[in-house]
């Protein structure tokens, strides 16, 4: 059982446990000895350090929140391995939804995480960039990481979205000593690159509050932000697919630290030892909250589907609802897709229900692998 949460529905841990629950129950009721594990996921989006919480010890500390008010966040340790959510300390959540200004936050908390996780000894960093509520080019982090920004007066300030074209200069030799000896993997669940039309700015700042105007002075700030980055190191990288994720916080870590970018859903699973837990299973049960064309874009349950595929193993899928052309689309290779929409009355029941929907579904898909 390996679904990802349910956004504003069931998280991850609570949808592996009632799929579990749903399964074992009717293979009982079928007189079928099943062997049923939960494994909670996710994409590298909120929710990442909660599903892989079995295998990370949290550190919690107080950071600066997106608005700039402080919150209580917290980071995974395994070993010398960090995993930083970056939703954790700049996530969509944590504002208000009439406070949502992509053009004012920050990512300063983010910064702060790693600082503390770097000060406590740890070199090897993972840090998820899904569903945040910024577009600074992750100079807020950099910034609490000892990068220093000056407007044309010479005044230190700390850009945010809508400020990243008043940066005249910026030293970044602080930055780069405090992160000389890490290794940064990025986990992100797009692959924008920093600008353009699918960039950060036009592409994801309109779902974090930003105005039709606000959008085109973050995207020329973000250009202009990124030929300064060039200039202090030498290197282009605001092209790379990735840069734009997480309102481009990759980029002064992909020009620095020679950070590494990867999908976030083959993060998670690899952290999490999937291919070697799948081995032998005769069935794979995975799920979201929504299958929709993004679904086929690195997401998890395409990921799992792909990965089950090619060893042979069935997969089947339980969604809250699901697009009638990813429904009856052969792209995503599950045996069947089941919705919690089907059987409620109405979208509001399947969420405040979720669970209980989830395990009569989970009761279906016994009914129907054991007919096959």
């Amino acid at each position: 059982m390996a679904p990802d949460s349910f956004k504003g529905s069931i998280s991850a841990r609570d949808a592996a446990q009632a799929i579990k629950k749903g399964l074992s129950s009717a293979a009982e009721r079928a007189g079928i000895d099943a062997w049923v594990t939960g494994l909670p996921i996710a994409d590298g989006g909120e929710g990442t350090l909660d599903a892989l919480g079995d295998i990370f010890t949290s550190e919690k500390i107080r950071v600066t929140g997106p608005d700039f008010t402080p919150l209580n966040a917290e980071y995974g340790v395994r070993g010398d391995t960090v995993l930083i959510e970056m939703a954790s300390a700049a996530g969509f959540a944590a504002v208000p939804p009439d406070r949502r200004r992509a053009a004012l936050t920050t990512t300063c908390g983010v910064g702060e995480l790693i600082c503390h996780a770097i000060d406590g000894g740890r070199r090897d960093i993972v840090l998820t960039v899904g569903g945040s509520a910024t577009n600074d080019g992750g100079c807020g982090m950099a910034a609490a990481l000892g990068a220093m920004f000056y407007d044309r007066n010479g005044t230190e300030f700390i850009p945010t979205g809508g400020t990243l074209g008043k940066i005249a200069d910026a030293d970044f030799s602080g930055f780069a000593e405090k992160i000389r000896e890490c290794r940064f993997t990025i986990a992100a669940d797009v692959s924008n690159p920093l600008t353009g039309e699918n960039g950060a700015s036009r592409i994801y700042a309109p779902q974090k509050g930003a105005t039709p105007g606000e959008i085109e002075i973050m995207e020329d700030g973000m250009s202009h932000f990124a030929a300064l980055v060039e200039a202090k190191c030498g290197r282009n990288v605001s092209h790379i697919a990735g840069c734009g994720a997480g309102g481009g916080l990759p980029l002064t870590l992909l020009a620095f630290a020679d950070a590494k970018i990867c999908s976030g859903i083959c993060a998670v699973l690899d952290m999490l030892d999937f291919d070697s837990l799948i081995s032998g299973c005769d069935l794979i049960v995975t799920g979201e909250g929504r299958l929709d064309r993004q679904s086929l874009c690195g997401k998890a349950v395409s990921e799992i589907s792909r990965r089950g595929k090619s060893r042979g193993i069935p997969v089947y899928c339980i969604a809250g609802c699901a697009e009638e052309e990813i429904r009856n689309s052969s792209v995503l290779p599950f045996v069947r897709i089941l919705t919690l929409s089907e059987l409620a009355p109405n979208a509001g029941y399947s969420m405040t229900h979720a669970s209980d929907l989830l395990e009569r579904c989970a009761g279906d898909i016994i009914s129907d692998f054991f007919e096959k």
